[in-house]
């Protein structure tokens, strides 16, 4: 689906997002982010790398629970 960019700082910044997800059941979920550039660039699953040690360019990935966490 596609997100809400929040403000733009320019070249290499970080820029936050928001979507909307509501879960059909209580369970546990993997939420993934992947961002896509201007020209349908896409960041890649696996990651690369980057050597001046800003981060790296992958697919993120945040596990979570909803409902009870027991």
């Amino acid at each position: 689906m596609a997100a809400r960019l929040g403000d733009d700082h320019g070249a290499y910044s970080f820029r936050t997002w928001e979507a909307s997800w509501t879960a059909k059941s209580p369970g546990r979920y993997s939420l993934a982010v992947r961002a896509t550039d201007e020209k349908g660039n896409t960041q890649p699953d696996e990651p690369i790398w980057n050597p001046g040690g800003y981060l790296w360019n992958r697919i993120e990935r945040q596990q979570i629970v909803v409902g009870n966490a027991s």
